[in-house]
């Protein structure tokens, strides 16, 4: 959202909105869901209901590339005891994802709860 502070927040988020929807049209069309960004999602008879879930829900698998792009974010060029930190953070965080099993809406609060978490340190 940097990019768009010449043109306040409301572009910013017109222009995140405008990529999910995006992302969202073309599951749609194409019949098959984005990527997630932390698991392979082709790899179907590997997955945990929890994954399938999430490969097979657009927003979703947004969320998972959200995460995945602002934990690495959060962690590069950082002290070893601050990522070890943030590891055992991210390990704890994801058995709670595990344990929503297939309900998209703790799914959907898991993940943006994490993401909250992760913005406090970028």
């Amino acid at each position: 959202m940097k990019n768009f502070k010449r043109y306040g927040r409301s572009s910013a988020l017109l222009a995140a909105g405008l990529a999910v929807a995006s992302l969202a049209t073309i599951a749609a069309t194409t019949g098959t869901s984005a990527q997630a960004a932390s698991f392979d999602c082709k790899l179907k008879d590997h997955l945990t209901p929890n994954q399938a879930t999430i490969c097979l829900t657009p927003k979703l698998n947004l969320m998972d590339s959200e995460l995945e792009l602002l934990y690495k974010h959060t962690i590069k060029d950082k002290p070893p005891v601050f990522v070890n930190a943030q590891k055992i953070a991210q390990e704890v965080w994801l058995k709670e994802r595990e344990a929503c099993g297939i309900d998209k809406a703790c799914l959907e609060k898991a993940y943006q709860s994490r993401i909250n978490a992760l913005k406090k340190f970028n």
